[in-house]
């Protein structure tokens, strides 16, 4: 049983300063507690009165840096998820100390930007197609988001009160402040975030189903990232050195990101440092699976979500993974999923669909009494 007790709540705390103007917004918080990020942010945007459901706070952007809005839907005590939507006309800069410890999941479907820790010149990503699972405590992050490119940004938060009761051995030591592994946005994970986006659902039906699907995604990131059968880093050690594991994942990482347009071998092995023939047996050594297998696995499993959400035929879905040789595409289908891209798309249309309550006419029903 989890004990209320366990979530520290003190009252709220978030010293903050404020820039809005000029060449661009400057945002600093110090969030001594999980609520305190949001609560700094009514001194920067303001507060919508229009969601649709209690459980979401919607802080709109002032006219003045761009449009768009930052939304943050509690699912229960010690966890929340949150969407940034926006268009910018102005840089947005946040320095951020995160004094309460917690683990995050993040994904950026567009965008355009950078962060770091404080105190290192470490540059992370916040490029569309980017997504991190990590872990803070006591740490200070400086993150900029550039003008033009549009924003699309999901994060899951839990507490680690909370987290703690949710998966041991944790994917980290006790006594770092900071965890990090990147989390490729797969068409399965950006399929899981359509539906949250388009879920239906109202209150505590809706922050059930969206608490479930947060946490398929984070099963899905600790089994990419091998946290949930030991460190992947850790295990690769025992075969490579640090550097080349990590320009494996490296490359793993870059494939997730590019497999509709993925760089050719010799292209790949020179972003991350290695040589093709290094990179060619390390990364079936440690991935199980050839450089152009994973990028097939891709396209394999964007193309089963576009037949079986009929959002394409045979031969568009072969296309839009592409493929211009359908017969090419429906053997790898084949050879995937067991079955021809024509039969699984006839096992969909023939799936068992629950059948229409009858409606009784106003009549009938009074003859009925």
């Amino acid at each position: 049983m989890i004990r209320t007790d366990e979530f520290r709540q003190p009252q709220p705390t978030c010293r903050k300063q404020r820039t809005v103007g000029g060449q661009k917004m400057e945002i600093g918080l110090e969030a001594e507690h999980f609520d305190a990020v949001y609560e700094g942010l009514k001194g920067y945007c303001s507060s919508s009165g229009e969601q649709l459901h209690p459980e979401d706070a919607v802080f709109l952007l002032p006219d003045q840096v761009g449009k768009g809005y930052l939304k943050q839907t509690k699912l229960r005590h010690g966890m929340a998820l949150s969407w940034s939507r926006m268009q910018l006309i102005e840089p947005v800069v946040m320095d951020v100390g995160v004094r309460y410890p917690h683990m995050e999941l993040s994904f950026t479907l567009e965008g355009d930007g950078s962060w770091s820790r404080h105190g290192t010149t470490r540059e992370y990503g916040l490029s569309g197609g980017t997504g991190n699972l990590m872990y803070m405590h006591n740490e200070g992050f400086h993150a900029e988001q550039y003008a033009g490119k549009p924003i699309d940004h999901m994060e899951v938060r839990i507490d680690f009160a909370l987290w703690r009761h949710l998966l041991s051995p944790l994917p980290w030591q006790a006594e770092e402040s900071f965890y990090c592994r990147p989390c490729p946005l797969t068409p399965r994970v950006r399929d899981i975030i359509e539906e949250m986006r388009g879920c239906s659902y109202s209150g505590a039906i809706r922050q059930l189903y969206l608490e479930g699907k947060s946490m398929e995604l984070i099963a899905i990131c600790l089994n990419e990232s091998g946290a949930g059968h030991g460190d992947l880093l850790q295990d690769a050690a025992k075969s490579f050195r640090k550097s080349d594991a990590e320009a494996l994942v490296q490359a793993r990482d870059i494939l997730a990101r590019t497999w509709q347009e993925p760089p050719s071998l010799m292209q790949l092995a020179r972003m991350v440092g290695l040589n093709d023939f290094k990179l060619k047996s390390g990364f079936k050594e440690l991935f199980g699976t050839t450089v152009f297998g994973y990028v097939r696995r891709m396209r394999m499993q964007e193309a089963r979500l576009l037949l079986e959400k009929g959002q394409a035929n045979v031969s568009e879905a072969a296309y839009r993974v592409g493929y211009t040789n359908v017969s090419h595409f429906a053997s790898q289908f084949h050879k995937a999923f067991g079955s021809s891209p024509g039969e699984f798309m006839s096992r969909r249309n023939t799936a068992w669909k629950e059948p229409e309550l009858p409606v009784r006419k106003r009549g009938e029903e009074e003859n009925r009494r």
